[in-house]
C-alpha cells in the first residue's frame, strides 16, 4: 500500500507538463469543423482545410480572415483520484486569399495556433512514470499550417499541399566549477522549426457528393540537450602538490522523444441529400506503431580525474511501447433552417471514435490511454455587412465532450511499484470564432 500511495502522489505532482502532438491534432483546426465532429476531409471549404485537406481550398474565393479562441478542461482519473492537469487554451488566427492562375483558382494562406502560456514546453518524466500521453497539455507549442490548393478541373477536382510548422528548442548548458573563485557558465538556447508535409486531393463527381483524401506525415521531436560541466584540477590548499584531483569534464545529455503525431491517411465523403442538409464521414488510419518510448534517458560521460574514481552504470535501452496502428471514425452533420437572402443559420453535430493504440497490459511503461468517444455540437450565424455587400461575416461556436472510456490495466512487471490500476476521465472543450469574407 505504501508503494502504491507513493506512486499516486508522484502522478499528482509530476504528470502535468508532458506535451505530445500537434495542437490541431487535439483541438481540431476550426470551429465549424469541430462542431461537425472533425468529419471535414471532404468539406475543407474554410481555413480548416489547410489541416484537413488542402486540396479542398479552391472552394474558397476572395479574402477570408478567421479569428478563434478555443479552450479545453481536463478531468483525468487515476485509481479514483483526479490528476491535476493544465487547462488547454489558445488563439487560432487564419487567413486565406484566392488568386487566378492560368485560368484556375489558386487559394493559399496560413492558420496559426498561439497557446496562452508557452511557445513550446518540454517536461521529461522518469521511466515508468504514469502519464496520459494524448490529452495532457497539447496546447503548449506554437504551430502554423501554411499552404494552398489549386482548382485543376473547375469545381470538380482540387489538389493541394501544406506544411505544418511547429516550434522546437535546441541548446544546452556549459558550466565551469572552480575551487577558489566564482564559477561561470552559459545557457545557450535556440527556437527552431520542425515541418511536416500535408498533401490533399478533393473532388466533386456529382453536385451532391464531395470526396476528399489527405495525407499527413508524422511528427516526432527528439529532444537532445547537451550539458557540459568542467572542473579544473583541485588542490584544496594553494600551492599544494600533487593535485587532489586532476582536471575533469562531465558531459550529460538528456534525451527524450516528444510531440508525436502519427503518420495519417484520411478519407472523407460529404453528401447533401437536401439543399439545407450536409452530412459527412471520415475514416483515418494512424500509424501509432512508430511511437517511441517518451521517458527521459541520460547519457553521462566523465573524463579526467573524476572518471578514475566514479563509475557510470549504463542506462537501460528504450522500451518497446507495443503501440499499434488504429483506424478512427468521425461523423458530422449540418442543418441550415435559414439559408436564404442575407442571413444563414446553421446547426451542427458530430460524433467521433478513436480507439486507443496503447496495449491493454504494460510490462515496461505506464502510458495511460483508453478508447475515446467525442460528442460535439455547434452553431453558426452568417450575414452580409449592414452597409452593403462588400463583405460577409459569420459567428460560429462549438462545444465538445470527450469521454475516455474507463480501462483497467494489468501491470505485468513485478518490479513496478505502481501495480495494477484503473484510469479514465473526460475532456470538455469549447470554441468561438469570427470569420470575415471579402
Amino acid at each position: 500500500m505504501r508503494t502504491r500511495a507513493a506512486a499516486i502522489l508522484a502522478i499528482l505532482l509530476l504528470t502535468s507538463g508532458r506535451a505530445h502532438a500537434n495542437p490541431f491534432d487535439f483541438f481540431g483546426a476550426g470551429v465549424r469543423a469541430n462542431g461537425m465532429g472533425g468529419a471535414y476531409t471532404a468539406l475543407g471549404d474554410d481555413i480548416a482545410g489547410l489541416y484537413y485537406n488542402p486540396g479542398a481550398l479552391p472552394q474558397v474565393g476572395g479574402l477570408n480572415i478567421d479569428i478563434a479562441y478555443i479552450s479545453a478542461t481536463m478531468h483525468l482519473d487515476f485509481d479514483g483520484r483526479e490528476v491535476p492537469v493544465d487547462d488547454n487554451s489558445g488563439v487560432q488566427f487564419g487567413l486565406l486569399l484566392a488568386q487566378n492562375l492560368l485560368g484556375r483558382r489558386l487559394t493559399f494562406g496560413a492558420n496559426v495556433f498561439l497557446p496562452d502560456d508557452h511557445v513550446i514546453r518540454f517536461q521529461m518524466l522518469p521511466r515508468k512514470q504514469p502519464q496520459y500521453i494524448m490529452v495532457t497539455n497539447d496546447n503548449h507549442v506554437l504551430v502554423a499550417d501554411v499552404g494552398g490548393g489549386y482548382d485543376v478541373i473547375h469545381d470538380r477536382l482540387g489538389l493541394g499541399a501544406a506544411l505544418s510548422l511547429m516550434g522546437d528548442n535546441t541548446g544546452g548548458v556549459d558550466l565551469t566549477l572552480r575551487e577558489d573563485e566564482s564559477s561561470s557558465g552559459s545557457l545557450d538556447t535556440h527556437l527552431g522549426i520542425i515541418a511536416r508535409p500535408i498533401l490533399g486531393a478533393w473532388g466533386r463527381p456529382v453536385d451532391e457528393l464531395r470526396l476528399g483524401l489527405c495525407y499527413r506525415e508524422k511528427t516526432d521531436v527528439k529532444l537532445d540537450l547537451p550539458n557540459r560541466i568542467r572542473i579544473p584540477h583541485l588542490h584544496v590548499f594553494e600551492g599544494s602538490e600533487p593535485d587532489v584531483l586532476s582536471a575533469s569534464e562531465i558531459t550529460l545529455v538528456a534525451q527524450s522523444y516528444s510531440h508525436f503525431s502519427p503518420r495519417t491517411v484520411q478519407f472523407g465523403a460529404a453528401y447533401e441529400p437536401l439543399p439545407s442538409l450536409t452530412t459527412s464521414a471520415d475514416l483515418s488510419w494512424q500509424q501509432w506503431s512508430e511511437y517511441h518510448d517518451p521517458t527521459v534517458r541520460l547519457k553521462i560521460n566523465i573524463d579526467g580525474g573524476l572518471g578514475e574514481v566514479v563509475s557510470i552504470q549504463p542506462q537501460p535501452a528504450l522500451a518497446d511501447t507495443r503501440f499499434h496502428d488504429i483506424v478512427a471514425l468521425a461523423l458530422g452533420g449540418e442543418y441550415r433552417p435559414i439559408d436564404e437572402g442575407k442571413t444563414r443559420l446553421a446547426l451542427r453535430g458530430g460524433y467521433g471514435y478513436r480507439p486507443s493504440p496503447a496495449p491493454q497490459n504494460h510490462d515496461a511503461l505506464n502510458l495511460l490511454d483508453s478508447d475515446k468517444h467525442d460528442f460535439s455540437a455547434g452553431l453558426g450565424i452568417a450575414a452580409d455587412d449592414p452597409l452593403g455587400e462588400l463583405w460577409r461575416w459569420s459567428l460560429d461556436a462549438y462545444a465538445r465532450y470527450t469521454l475516455l472510456q474507463e480501462r483497467t490495466v494489468k501491470n505485468q512487471d513485478p518490479t513496478d511499484p505502481v501495480g495494477d490500476y484503473k484510469m479514465g476521465g473526460d475532456v470538455r472543450a469549447f470554441g468561438v470564432s469570427l470569420k470575415m469574407e471579402f
